[in-house]
């Protein structure tokens, strides 16, 4: 069986379970603040595993193919250029109410520059999935 096939399903399964314990813990009728406390870890722990997910798919798909390390490559070095993109659109500056809650100018400019990674991805995501769908279309 297929390495792809079986970290699809596995994703699947592992979505499922999730989704299903979300659902039990939000209509659970101990804790009301319970559930929106796991959605905040259900973000966490599905970006997490995604990320590692695409980092073993990635390295995979290197031994399979090695002339795949360019694109890889060129993508993370793409990933890093919007970092600073965004880190350096970041304001300099930061209002009294933040420094009160003990942020920095630092962690405020980390947090753009994740916030417009995030963005480019999410577009990049939709873009691809459309171009996906356009070229499935014809292809038949």
């Amino acid at each position: 069986m297929d390495i792809k096939k079986i970290s699809k399903y596995a994703w699947y399964i592992l979505v499922l379970v999730m989704v299903l314990v979300a659902f039990s813990m939000i209509y659970s009728p101990e804790n009301e603040a319970k559930g929106s406390n796991f959605g905040i870890w259900l973000g966490v722990i599905l970006s997490v595993v995604t990320t590692g997910l695409a980092l073993i798919l990635s390295g995979v798909s290197v031994i399979q193919s090695p002339k795949s390390l360019i694109w890889f490559g060129g993508g993370a070095l793409a990933l890093v250029i919007l970092y600073f993109i965004g880190k350096s659109m970041a304001p300099d500056s930061i209002t009294q109410k933040m420094i009160d809650a003990g942020e920095s100018v630092s962690s405020v400019q980390m947090s753009h520059a994740g916030v417009w990674v995030a963005i480019a991805l999410i577009g990049l995501s939709v873009l691809l999935a459309i171009a996906s769908g356009v070229r499935s279309i014809f292809a038949n």
